[in-house]
């Protein structure tokens, strides 16, 4: 009779299901929020709530156990931080930064270089491209200046852009509308205009599609 019941609930409602622990009905799953008689229903999908950090201890492990998953600006770290701790441990938070920073831990001189040089050379991203996503985790423009500067430097960014595009695997452009698609591919991987032109040019694309893309590049900066 219960395998009856429980078939008839699996039928009419459909999504997530908590598993059932009972007597008799191992195995069976039911619609989460219908409580069958003598059973547990868990939700394996739902989480508790994770507890609120107070103190500078265990702040400090977790920021440690963040920055042992990857580098992170001092930025992210703090973001990270104040999404854990309970209300009131901003001083607490500054002193967890605080003693990272004297332990070498969080440098974001040091993340910046490291995090340019890993763009180039594992996904041949342009400067641009590392400048705004540096940007966007917080790091000071200076360190960014810098860190991009030493990165790119010596390099040549018309090599980097045609290694960026073997490495999408975007070759030479059949007609206007795959030249337009390479040429978006390479500003969104932060190489200039007047690079990603270059690349056009030795595809030989036509002068008018170079043209209107160039007029649509020059739009976008200043819109």
């Amino acid at each position: 009779m219960a395998a009856r019941l429980i078939a008839g609930w699996l039928a009419l409602h459909g999504g997530a299901w908590g598993r059932v622990l009972s007597p008799g009905l191992r195995g069976f799953r039911a619609p989460l929020g219908i409580v069958l008689p003598g059973a547990v229903c868990f939700n394996s999908a739902v989480r508790e709530p994770r507890r609120k950090l107070a103190g500078e201890e265990s702040l400090y492990e977790a920021a440690v156990r963040a920055l042992a998953r990857r580098m992170r600006s001092v930025a992210e770290l703090k973001r990270l931080l104040r999404a854990r701790a309970a209300p009131g441990c901003e001083p607490l938070l500054e002193a967890v930064i605080a003693r990272l920073k004297r332990q070498g831990y969080v440098n974001d001189t040091a993340y910046a270089a490291a995090y340019a040089v890993l763009r180039r050379e594992n996904q041949k991203f342009g400067p641009r491209r590392v400048r705004a996503d540096l940007a966007a985790r917080g790091v000071h423009p200076e360190v960014i200046a810098e860190a991009v500067k030493q990165c790119y430097a010596a390099g040549d960014d018309a090599q980097l852009a045609r290694d960026f595009l073997r490495r999408r695997r975007i070759g030479r452009p059949r007609d206007s509308r795959e030249a337009a698609r390479a040429f978006r591919a390479l500003l969104r991987a932060g190489f200039s205009p007047e690079v990603s032109l270059r690349i056009l040019k030795t595809w030989k694309v036509d002068d008018d599609t170079l043209s209107a893309l160039e007029s649509e590049a020059e739009a976008e900066l200043n819109g």
